[in-house]
């Protein structure tokens, strides 16, 4: 194994339990699961501001786009310096959402706005989120 070790958080201690239980299964695996949120960071994570390497979201933080500057903030405190931020979400557009949209979509996944990748791309720039050279990279 590598020695890398994986802290996960979330708000819904149903997902915490259900992570604590695979942990258990693969205890080779270094894993640990908390309760908590990404727009307030647990204070166990804060202790050692910097220390890690990769902060990884998946479909998270799209349910808080209006709170996207605060997100990456936390981020930004927990990341080593040149660490990397992956995140996997849902994106809008960046024109208004249509009605089916809204129908379909953000009614059904309890979205209340969805940033596109120019707004993303300025709230990267606002936090001082991007790489040294810069970079900023949407897949």
């Amino acid at each position: 194994l590598t020695g890398a070790s994986c802290v996960g958080i979330d708000r819904s201690p149903e997902n915490v339990a259900r992570g604590m239980e695979i942990a258990h299964k693969f205890p080779d695996l270094n894993l640990s699961y908390h309760e908590g949120s990404f727009t307030e960071l647990p204070e166990f994570l804060l202790e050692g501001e910097g220390q890690y390497d990769v902060v990884f979201s998946q479909v998270a933080f799209c349910h808080a786009h209006d709170q996207l500057n605060l997100i990456l903030e936390e981020v930004l405190r927990v990341l080593k310096p040149g660490g990397l931020l992956v995140v996997n979400d849902y994106l809008g557009g960046d024109a208004p959402p249509t009605p089916e949209a809204l129908e379909h979509v953000y009614k059904r996944l309890h979205f209340t706005q969805l940033h596109g990748h120019r707004a993303w791309r300025r709230a990267v720039d606002a936090a001082g989120a991007l790489g040294e050279d810069g970079e900023f990279e949407m897949l």
